[in-house]
């Protein structure tokens, strides 16, 4: 398992057999790119993989840096032959949780990449979809949950 937390960033990555996971519950930096750039790259990865983020609704508000954020597109296009999907988790409820998740899906269309994406209410969901769309991988759902919601408690919070 490679692995990245930033508690003062409120941000962290993990590479597992098959998942890059991502966890962003405050502002993505350009600081912060390396670290995505060495995970991304783990042999963990290698050779598909599929990549489940988890984002708090106020960081998808607020959304990267825009350093951050080209970077991150530019590595997903240079890994789109890799990535089997991508599964977006914003556990917010209501209105500011489905314009979120809008906001999210509207910007994976605009970017343009042939990967299946799809955004999310909860990790379970995100997760058992993953699975169904890349059973190659041979991914638990139970893993992918868990990973993240250590992830996620890593920085301080509870999903």
């Amino acid at each position: 398992m490679d692995e990245f937390i930033s508690v003062p960033h409120q941000v962290a990555f993990r590479a597992l057999r098959g998942a890059s996971l991502h966890a962003y519950l405050g502002k993505a930096t350009a600081d912060l790119v390396p670290h995505l750039q060495r995970i991304s790259a783990s042999p963990l990865l290698k050779p598909r993989a599929v990549t489940l983020l988890y984002i708090n609704p106020r960081s998808a508000r607020d959304g990267p840096e825009d350093a951050y954020r080209k970077a991150a597109a530019l590595l997903q296009q240079q890994l789109a032959t890799q990535t089997l999907a991508e599964a977006i988790v914003i556990p917010a409820q209501g209105f500011v949780g489905a314009t979120a998740r809008a906001v999210m899906g509207a910007q994976g269309i605009l970017h343009g990449t042939r990967t299946p994406s799809r955004v999310f209410t909860t990790l379970e969901e995100a997760a058992q979809w993953a699975q169904q769309t890349a059973p190659q991988l041979q991914l638990r759902v139970p893993d992918l949950v868990d990973a993240i919601q250590q992830l996620v408690v890593a920085l301080g919070k509870r999903t």
